[in-house]
C-alpha cells in the first residue's frame, strides 16, 4: 500500500512513462489496456483505504494501550490530513499523548511533526516551528535516524518557503 498521495503520483506517472516507452515498440490497442492499468490500480488502492481507515478506527476504539495504537492514531490522522484537518490533529494528539504515555518517544516525534504539518498549512509558524522542534528532540531520543533527518528537512525547508534563509 502507498503512503502518501506524492508515492501515489509518482507511482503512476512511472507506470504512464514506461507505458510510452512500452508503445513504441507495441501495437495500438495492447497499448490501451496497459494504459488503463495504473489507474484501475489506483482505484484498487483507494477502495482498500475504506477498509483501512475502518480497521483502524477498530483499534483505536477496541485496542489496548500499546505502540499499534499509537501507530493506528497516527495513520488515521494522516488519512484525514486533506480531508478534515481538525479530525487530524485530534489523532495526533491523541497519538502523542498515549506514546508520551508508553515513552514510545518515535511515535512522540512522528505526531509532534503531524501536528506541525498542520499549524504549517494554518500558516501558524510559531507553532508549526514549535512542533518540528519538538519532533526533532523526540527522534533525537529514540535515535531515529530517519525521523531526525526529516524533522530537519522539514524545518530548513519551512525556513526556506518563508525566505528567511541566507544564502
Amino acid at each position: 500500500m502507498l503512503k502518501d498521495t506524492n508515492e501515489e503520483f509518482r507511482f503512476i506517472h512511472f507506470h504512464v512513462f514506461a507505458i510510452f516507452v512500452y508503445f513504441l515498440s507495441m501495437k495500438r490497442t495492447a497499448f490501451l489496456l496497459l494504459l488503463l492499468l495504473p489507474f484501475c490500480m489506483l482505484a484498487q488502492m483507494r477502495m482498500g483505504n475504506k477498509v483501512n481507515k475502518d480497521s483502524l478506527l477498530n483499534v483505536v476504539k477496541t485496542g489496548k494501550d500499546d505502540t499499534g495504537k499509537v501507530n493506528a492514531y497516527l495513520s488515521l490522522g494522516k488519512y484525514f490530513r486533506l480531508k478534515d484537518a481538525a479530525q487530524s490533529t485530534v489523532y495526533a494528539r491523541e497519538a502523542r499523548a498515549l506514546a508520551k504515555k508508553l515513552s514510545f518517544y518515535k511515535g512522540v516525534a512522528k505526531a509532534e511533526n503531524s501536528l506541525a504539518v498542520y499549524y504549517k498549512s494554518q500558516m501558524k509558524n510559531d507553532s508549526m516551528f514549535a512542533h518540528y522542534d519538538s519532533a526533532l528532540y523526540y527522534a533525537w531520543v529514540a535515535n531515529d535516524d530517519f525521523q531526525t533527518g526529516l524533522e530537519h528537512l522539514n524545518i530548513g525547508q519551512s525556513y526556506s518557503e518563508m525566505g528567511s534563509v541566507d544564502a
